[in-house]
């Protein structure tokens, strides 16, 4: 006789084990290839502050929370990518966080779908309206 489940307030946690949702967040190093190319340091300033607010977003994340709070983050983290996507193209990769993080947030695999084509629309939008590369667009939407 099996005993049914107990649905909890909290979203998945990511990773199997305890803490290893955080290895993933060696993927945001994509962030710094522009600072790396300018050598400028207000640039490299401005970058580490968005990339500041990026990581605390992060960490939050990760351990598990409600679906109201995780469905916040993942939308502050689309958020911050079109934010600073203007100042550096690295930002996708917030547009990659947030639709990688999805699954672990949204049950509804049709939800998931829409939210994805919803975002590789807003984001390419946003891409060619700020006259950047073409490339820029390809790379989000496929790693979307």
């Amino acid at each position: 006789m099996s005993t049914p489940t107990k649905k909890t307030a909290c979203a998945q946690d990511i990773g199997t084990r305890k803490g290893t949702g955080y290895i993933w967040i060696a993927y945001s190093i994509f962030f710094f290839i522009e600072p790396v190319m300018r050598h400028q340091l207000l640039y490299w300033l401005e970058c580490a502050a968005i990339y500041a607010v990026f990581v605390a977003m992060y960490i939050s994340y990760m351990p598990p929370r409600t679906t109201r709070q995780r469905h916040l983050l993942l939308g502050g983290f689309y958020l911050l990518g079109l934010l600073t996507f203007p100042l550096n193209p690295g930002a996708t990769s917030f547009f990659i966080y947030s639709a990688a993080s999805l699954p672990f947030a949204v049950e509804s695999i049709a939800k998931i779908r829409i939210i994805l084509v919803a975002q590789c629309l807003v984001a390419a939008v946003e891409i060619l309206w700020l006259h950047s590369n073409v490339i820029n667009v390809v790379a989000t939407v496929f790693f979307v």
